[in-house]
Formats: structure tokens, sequence, C-alpha cells
């Protein structure tokens, strides 16, 4: 069987047929598809723009809170950037108070951190549970138009 005897039989459709018969909830489903990719490919991008090298990062800062003092450090933590540098730039900042006050700002901006790293995952989540409800809306009401 040709080609063309598949597309006459409806077996393959051109993408502007396909297009010209989506209904309301196709496109819903598209835009929830569209979405998500733009959050996915946004979260990526902010992740992999705060990742840092821990290990690495400890041991720059030892060694310049050793050799250069406070202010160098903290300048360190500036300049590398990431939610743990901003968790020990906090800590470095209050490095004259108390014990339990440093560490009551670190896990204030530790909570900030993760709260930025978290951001619009709840986005996801919500359209990860209702597209296939919206999938199966959509196919019962198409069973529902065929029988009419």
């Amino acid at each position: 069987m040709s080609l063309n005897e598949f597309m006459v039989l409806g077996a393959l459709k051109s993408p502007m047929e396909y297009l010209a018969n989506w209904n309301t909830v196709m496109v819903i489903i598209f835009a929830c598809s569209i979405l998500s990719v733009a959050i996915f490919l946004e979260r990526t991008l902010f992740l992999y723009k705060s990742a840092t090298d821990a290990d690495t990062l400890m041991l720059n800062l030892r060694k310049t809170l050793e050799e250069k003092g406070i202010f160098d450090a903290i300048k360190l933590c500036e300049q590398t950037g990431g939610s743990v540098a901003h968790i020990l730039r906090t800590g470095l900042t209050k490095y004259d108070k108390p014990k339990e006050q440093i560490e009551s700002a670190m896990e204030v901006t530790a909570t900030s951190e993760i709260a930025l790293l978290e951001k619009n995952t709840k986005i996801l989540s919500m359209i990860a549970h209702i597209a296939p409800l919206i999938g199966l809306l959509g196919t019962v009401l198409e069973i529902g138009r065929a029988h009419v």
C-alpha cells in the first residue's frame, strides 16, 4: 500500500488536519504542557546557576579566614554566590554575636534559600496531578460526542 493510499484512508494525517480537529480540552492540555516545560527549564537554569561546590568553597573559605580575615571571607562568599555561600555569609556577618544568634540567622537564611529553590514547584505538582484528569475528561466528552 502506498503513502497516498494511507493518507486517503486516514491512517496518516497531516499536522494541519490534527490542529484543525483540536477541541478545548486538547488546548488546555497543550497549555499545561507548555507551562510545565517553561517552569522546568527555568528551574533547571536557576539550579544550574546556583550550584556551588560546597567542599571547595569551605576549603577556600577556611584558607581565606586564616590568611586574610573575616571581611575577605565575606567577600569570597559574595563572589561565589549560591545558596551555601549565602548561608555561610550570613553566619560570617554575625561573627561577633553569640552562637545562638548566628545559628538562628543562618537558619532563617537557609529557609529563604530553600523557598527560592522550591519556587514554582507547586505549579508543576498541580499540573502533574490535574493534566491526566483533564485528559480523561476529554476522552469522556469525545466518547459522548461519538454516541450522539
